[in-house]
């Protein structure tokens, strides 16, 4: 048997197991095997944990991507679990991104901060799709790539068919290795709605990190797609956080510390440890949680 646990970061919902125990098969192979919602655990990802703190995240199909929520809740069950060194105070690795952590924790519900380097690659950028149909966004790379769209209201959030245009954005040549696709619509002052669909997973998830960083930056870097305006101007040194409602109900945050210049950005929100269980491995064609 394996053992996993199951873990939430704002509703994006992950299977961690302890790759220093070993795996029952390769990694990619075992996300297209446990993340399936009818016939397995059911998750939006895995999350592999390695020495020295180092974490992979892979999609349902089992490509190997950047997480941001996916670091977070890793972090959680680190310092839940007591193998954190530094106790709350963590710095974490997953793939080429590197991270500072701090994970809060009260009862069994933690809130996790991480500071990432501010993503370089920020354009606005206008997509093609059939009938004519031309979106305007801007395509961020926060180690996974984003192509944030913003509209002006949150009823236009609740159209029906938005998760179809969000595919039909994924998947077009206008990003030859796919996109993951994130619409914002404003609350007013500091606060955002964000609904997000994910490459990998090929549909909405009901929070997904990186593409709030990326949003938050696009606010900032691209205000000529900007319905409402950001609070501050482009000189001011004052923190800067925005508030991003997701579909689960729950609150991100992105705090810029040195203001709309800061070099590096943090990302706050809540994390729940659910469950531990056991993967019965005898019969791999018989695999159940």
């Amino acid at each position: 048997m394996s053992r996993f646990v199951k873990l939430s970061a704002s509703g994006n919902d992950f299977v961690l197991v302890d790759g220093r125990e070993g795996l029952p098969c390769p990694a990619s192979e075992l996300a297209e095997r446990v993340c399936p919602r009818q016939t397995s655990i059911g998750a939006d990802g895995l999350l592999v944990v390695r020495d020295d703190n180092e974490v992979s995240h892979y999609e349902p199909d089992g490509s190997e991507t950047f997480c941001l929520n996916g670091l977070r809740a890793a972090a959680a069950w680190i310092v839940a679990s007591g193998q954190s060194e530094h106790g709350r105070e963590l710095i974490m690795r997953s793939g080429d991104q590197e991270a500072e952590v701090h994970v809060d924790c009260s009862s069994l519900e933690f809130e996790v901060s991480v500071a990432l380097p501010r993503p370089l690659d920020v354009s606005i950028q206008s997509v093609s799709l059939p009938q004519g149909v031309l979106v305007h966004g801007v395509f961020v790379d926060v180690g996974n790539p984003q192509f944030v769209v913003m509209l002006e209201t949150g009823e236009q959030l609740d159209d029906p068919h938005l998760m179809q245009r969000a595919r039909a954005l994924r998947w077009s040549t206008a990003f030859p290795e796919g996109s993951n696709v994130a619409f914002v619509a404003p609350r007013g002052g500091d606060e955002y709605r964000i609904r997000s669909y994910e490459r990998g997973v090929e549909g909405e998830t009901l929070s997904c990190g990186t593409g709030i960083v990326a949003a938050a930056c696009a606010l900032v870097e691209a205000p000529s797609l900007v319905m409402a305006s950001v609070p501050g101007g482009p000189d001011v040194t004052d923190p800067l956080t925005l508030r991003f409602h997701t579909e689960s109900g729950e609150v991100q945050r992105v705090c810029f510390p040195d203001g709309k210049g800061s070099p590096r950005v943090w990302s706050t929100g809540p994390v729940r440890i659910l469950y531990t269980g056991s993967l019965w491995t005898s019969q791999w064609g018989d695999l159940a949680a």
